[in-house]
């Protein structure tokens, strides 16, 4: 198959989906495979009546061979209030299949009860159209049955860099912030935070994706994405507004090197808060050359009205090195 190589000067614009007051498009996972990129993602409906806040997600996913011209998006699961799947971690290769990690986000409208009951799930695939049902992950071992392991969100799978049979399982349980108000201008720069955070990111490992061992909690946000490398690890993850990256040689000891919000000062369309987001390495792929971000912002009014629909969009941006980010002025 000839591939053809993205021309970054041909792109247009930041967002790639537009959400609207009643449709959002949040928390999305790129992927990209024989010359198409995919990217699943969370589309949240605003229900009737608007003023109780009740949100409906669906899996969602778009495609695009350029970046450019994109598809419409294509919802992979029923809208079911029970069933509420969302936000992918991110699509990998496992023993001949497609493996995708999802949450389910219940709510207070949830039939089979609130957010305590929301939980990590993966989704299987031979040819990333069609998906199986979700399997529950029991991240905290197989003596912690799932009524006993308290609400669980963000999974992100990669594997380990010292053995490639082992793979690693992000995913965020407890952990709150108290801090004060930040402001949406942080210069790409990190912004020490005079705050407290409980740890709240979760680091489980397996051999088959099936049986978990709990491995250990550390300080972090949330939308975990983790990029495995030569010399270590990348974590991608979002805080209050932004999108952050961390290094570490071991997955234990972590170095923020930034903090970005890319244009969002001038995106009205994400200045209500922009984040999750989740990156790709391309820099091997010759027709793309480069790291990938996908992300979503909020607007202002749409945050205000409901905090996990906020009107959402999707945006794109790229870089060479992660600490310096490009997207269509």
């Amino acid at each position: 198959m000839v591939r053809s190589r993205v021309e970054w000067g041909e792109i247009r614009s930041p967002v790639i989906v537009r959400g609207t007051v009643e449709v959002a498009h949040r928390d999305p996972a790129i992927h990209y495979h024989d010359g198409v990129f995919r990217v699943f993602y969370g589309l949240a409906r605003l229900m009737d009546p608007p003023e109780l806040g009740r949100v409906m997600f669906q899996l969602a996913v778009i495609k695009s061979t350029d970046l450019v011209h994109w598809s419409e998006p294509r919802t992979l699961t029923p809208l079911d209030d029970d069933l509420n799947l969302t936000d992918p971690g991110n699509i990998v290769r496992f023993r001949g299949q497609w493996i995708m990690t999802v949450e389910n986000y219940r709510t207070p409208f949830s039939p089979s009860g609130g957010l305590q009951t929301t939980r990590c799930w993966l989704m299987r695939s031979d040819d990333l159209e069609s998906w199986s049902e979700p399997e529950l992950m029991l991240l905290k071992g197989p003596e912690v049955p799932d009524a006993q392991m308290g609400r669980c969100i963000c999974p992100c799978l990669f594997p380990d860099r010292h053995d490639p049979d082992k793979w690693w399982c992000t995913f965020k349980q407890g952990g709150f912030t108290v801090a004060p108000a930040r402001g949406l201008a942080f210069g790409g720069t990190y912004t020490p935070r005079r705050s407290l955070l409980l740890q709240s990111l979760n680091l489980s490992w397996s051999y088959d994706l099936e049986h978990w061992t709990w491995f250990t909690r550390l300080d972090s946000e949330e939308s975990y994405c983790v990029l495995t490398e030569e010399d270590g690890y990348v974590l991608i993850d979002s805080p209050d507004n932004g999108v952050g990256v961390k290094l570490s040689p071991d997955l234990v000891h972590w170095h923020q090197i930034g903090l970005y919000t890319l244009g969002q000062r001038r995106w009205p369309w994400a200045q209500g808060r922009l984040s999750g987001g989740q990156v790709i390495d391309l820099r091997h792929v010759p027709e793309v050359g480069k790291y990938v971000m996908v992300f979503h912002g909020c607007t202002v009014a749409g945050k205000i009205a409901s905090n996990v629909h906020g009107a959402a969009s999707l945006g794109l941006a790229w870089s060479d090195d992660l600490a310096n980010w490009y997207w269509p002025e």
